[in-house]
């Protein structure tokens, strides 16, 4: 099981896909911090922080500064490797069903250079997916 914060803090890659790189890694550190006063049992977060603990010294020093975060609105800003450069607006919003947990809402400006990007992404993403009708077991 990957997960986003081991990937951000230990694949090289990550640097490149995030315009906001650091800002990215104080946005996860706090966010994990935020998850394990929620839940300090909880033994696929103890793994994660302990990984990235061991591999990160980064990581180490941020975690050490005990900050807490909770998204409400602000901008993603990413580069695909292919597309060029993203710009997300986000929202969050508390599910009532499932106290603790929130679920962040991504946008697109309309006819934004990201809209026009993700519509190519998705153009390619239709072009490789087998047809609904013939996949076995499908029923349209």
């Amino acid at each position: 099981h990957y997960n986003y914060a081991l990937w951000l803090f230990l694949d090289p890659a990550a640097k490149r896909f995030h315009r906001d790189y650091d800002a990215a890694k104080e946005n996860v550190v706090a966010l994990l911090h935020t998850a394990t006063a929620r839940d300090p049992y909880d033994q696929e977060l103890i793994a994660i922080v302990g990984t990235l603990s061991t591999q990160s010294p980064e990581f180490r020093a941020m975690w050490a500064s005990h900050e807490v975060f909770r998204y409400r609105t602000g901008m993603k800003l990413l580069t695909h490797p292919d597309v060029g450069d993203l710009e997300f607006g986000y929202e969050s919003f508390e599910l009532s069903a499932d106290p603790g947990l929130t679920m962040l809402v991504f946008t697109v400006e309309p006819s934004s250079r990201t809209a026009e990007a993700v519509r190519l992404l998705a153009s390619w993403h239709a072009h490789t997916e087998p047809s609904r009708a013939s996949t076995p077991g499908i029923v349209e």
